[in-house]
């Protein structure tokens, strides 16, 4: 018994070293590569429109004034379907910007730790976080899925 728990001893000290080498280099490489905007946000927002703010909140006010009438309601409603995505589509064209610039000032910061800090700062300035990255790789993952099942549905019918 004594051996046997001298030999697990002896193990764990030359092992550990060893793990802690191995777990620092994968870091280094994951620290490297920057966040992506596209794993952030959903697929709708990769690439976001620009609009006049003034116009869409204009249009956000007639439509909310015609939904109030029983008659106008069905042209209302659309409309502030419409620009409340308009809206939603600047803040997220702001964000992007602002990550953007944000990259190129990361690729001047030459310490590994320090841009990796610099890219947490980023994402929580911009709104973005590690749970909305999950949710948007599932749902991704989900249609990609749903697209490969069709596909052999297809061919098998053929």
């Amino acid at each position: 018994m004594k051996q046997l728990l001298s030999c697990l001893l002896v193990t764990m000290f030359v092992f550990s070293p060893l793990t802690c080498l191995a777990e620092e280099n994968v870091n280094s490489i994951e620290e490297l590569t920057p966040p992506q905007w596209n794993d952030y946000v959903p697929e709708k927002y990769h690439y976001p429109k620009s609009y006049s703010r003034g116009r869409s909140i204009s249009e956000l006010v007639v439509g909310i004034v015609l939904t109030d009438l029983i008659l106008t309601a069905p042209v209302g409603i659309p409309m502030v379907v419409h620009s409340s995505t308009k809206l939603k589509s600047l803040g997220y064209r702001e964000r992007k910007q602002k990550f953007n610039e944000g990259l190129k000032e990361a690729e001047k910061i030459e310490n590994i730790q320090e841009r990796q800090e610099f890219y947490k700062q980023l994402l929580s300035d911009c709104k973005l976080s590690e749970k909305d990255k999950i949710k948007y790789a599932k749902k991704k993952a989900k249609k990609q899925e749903k697209e490969n099942r069709t596909k052999e549905k297809e061919e098998s019918s053929l």
